[in-house]
């Protein structure tokens, strides 16, 4: 028993001084003037946020092929840094549909050049920008290969 009360003890110290922690994180982060890199994870307060167009973007994109055979649409959101500059320093995906539209976004993302980039103090300062890109066959392009599927599935049991 006595055992009990050392472990329980130690474990709520431990959370206690995580959670000390996790909040002197979130209260320094107010201001992203000096941080070259920053937290993906954090929210920073800035004056205008990083901007993309989505409609160019789109016309970037190259659907995947087997994802056009079989009539696969889907979404995928990635979280890229834009530095001052207006470079996409990192990128990382937050959410995905499926993994064949991984790479066609990130290579779309990658083509897209100058984004943008985040004002703090009438200064330009890096900062994450979340990008949803909805991959969606035109017309009734799913429909049409949905019934090509069907016909050849009833072609192989007949």
């Amino acid at each position: 028993m006595k055992y009990l009360f050392i472990i329980l003890f130690l474990i709520l110290s431990v959370n206690v001084y995580s959670q000390e922690n996790i909040f002197d994180t979130v209260r320094n982060t107010n201001s992203i003037e000096n941080v070259e890199f920053p937290d993906s994870d954090l929210i920073y307060k800035v004056e205008k946020h990083p901007v993309v167009d989505i409609e160019r973007l789109t016309t970037l994109l190259k659907y995947p092929k087997v994802a056009l055979q079989y009539g696969v649409e889907g979404r995928i959101i990635v979280k890229v840094l834009v530095s001052k500059d207006g470079k996409v320093l990192k990128s990382k995906i937050e959410y995905t549909d499926s993994p064949l539209f991984i790479k066609p976004a990130l290579y779309a993302i990658k083509s897209y050049g100058y984004i943008e980039p985040a004002l703090l103090n009438g200064e330009n300062v890096a900062c994450w920008l979340t990008i949803p890109i909805t991959f969606k066959l035109s017309g009734g392009d799913s429909l049409d290969r949905f019934f090509e599927i069907l016909n050849g599935l009833l072609f192989l049991f007949l």
